[in-house]
């Protein structure tokens, strides 16, 4: 069984583009977390108040910050994917954030070929309303549960976001003995997963066919472990009415 915290690499090209494995859903207060040492997906919380995820969220593989989880990241997209999916995403900011003493900054990413998001490069190319949007929901949503404070400072560039992973690659190394991550790109060997559920076989905007992926998966994967497969409609509705430039 693949675990997506140790066995993925931080990004093909770490920490200019990176492996954005999603926990929380856009659009949804269910609170799920990644237990790495399940591995898998499980129901840490329903957030208390009335508020929800403002975006797909979730955390970069061999990576640990300064408050000892796996480095949050907040991936803008258009429509929800779905937990443990695999988004290779472009950091674009950094919000800094102070959870109950504890620094719990975010890196914020676009999907790397989603062409809707090709505008955004840095910070600066983020909506004032769109950050304020982000800053909103980090600031409230755990303002129901007893004894929680957070607050969100500055809004930093793209740069500090890729300082910032680094930071996280470098205390992982120190502190974990994860064997080395192979590359989902370059491994070529979804046999490797042992469940029908797959990491979101995909990166945004280009997507292994389902022949090319019972081809990977036939030599030790029975066929009929791809009823559960999901697959992620290659066309994107330009004509969907959906501004652009409102990330």
């Amino acid at each position: 069984m693949v675990n997506l915290w140790e066995d993925l690499e931080t990004g093909p090209d770490a920490p200019d583009t990176v492996y954005a494995v999603v926990e929380c859903l856009k659009g949804e207060r269910n609170k799920y977390e990644y237990d790495k040492d399940i591995p898998g997906t499980v129901l840490d919380r329903v957030l208390h108040s009335n508020v929800h995820y403002p975006s797909d969220y979730g955390f970069m593989p061999q990576t640990y910050y300064d408050d000892g989880d796996p480095f949050d990241v907040l991936v803008l997209v258009k429509d929800q994917t779905f937990p443990e999916c695999v988004i290779e995403a472009r950091p674009v900011a950094l919000m800094r954030m102070d959870d109950d003493g504890e620094q719990d900054d975010k890196v914020i990413a676009v999907p790397e070929e989603d062409p809707r998001y090709d505008h955004i490069e840095d910070v600066d190319d983020l909506t004032e309303q769109k950050k304020a949007e982000i800053a909103e929901f980090f600031e409230t949503y755990k303002n129901l549960e007893a004894g929680k404070e957070v607050s969100v400072g500055d809004w930093e560039d793209a740069q500090s976001a890729k300082d910032a992973i680094e930071h996280a690659q470098d205390s992982t190394r120190r502190t974990s003995s994860a064997p080395t991550p192979f590359s989902r790109r370059d491994a070529g060997n979804y046999h490797r997963v042992s469940r029908p559920t797959i990491p979101c076989a995909m990166r945004m905007g280009n997507i292994l066919s389902v022949a090319a992926l019972r081809s990977r998966m036939s030599t030790d994967q029975p066929e009929a472990g791809l009823d559960h497969l999901t697959v992620v409609p290659t066309n994107l509705d330009e004509s969907d009415g959906d501004d652009d430039r409102d990330a």
